[in-house]
């Protein structure tokens, strides 16, 4: 957790598996990133908490999935507003998600 000033939260979930399959050498981009923008946000002044989430067995062909993400959401309790931000690197068409505009909108 890096705490913020405002009370306020942004979640970062980074899913440990993917969704794509067969496995491919950028399955680690999601965790890389994650503990590249842990180094970044280390000394940074913060108006909002960022969390950064790791969750596993978010990917799986049974009923209960995604566990991870199940398992938090049901015992967190905002206090404040919060924001939560899911990255998938490995989302087929991720262009189609995540349009790029050439311009950065700071979240923090």
């Amino acid at each position: 957790m890096f705490k913020g000033t405002s009370g306020n939260e942004i979640f970062l979930i980074f899913p440990l598996n993917i969704s794509s399959v067969p496995v491919t050498p950028e399955a680690a981009f999601n965790l890389s990133s994650a503990l590249n923008l842990a180094e970044r946000l280390t000394n940074e002044n913060l108006e909002n908490t960022v969390h950064l989430l790791f969750l596993g067995a978010e990917y799986g062909t049974g009923e209960n999935y995604p566990i991870g993400s199940g398992m938090y959401l049901s015992s967190y309790y905002p206090q404040h507003n919060s924001a939560f931000f899911y990255f998938d690197v490995n989302i087929p068409d991720s262009n189609k998600y995540f349009p790029r505009t050439g311009n950065i909108s700071p979240l923090l």
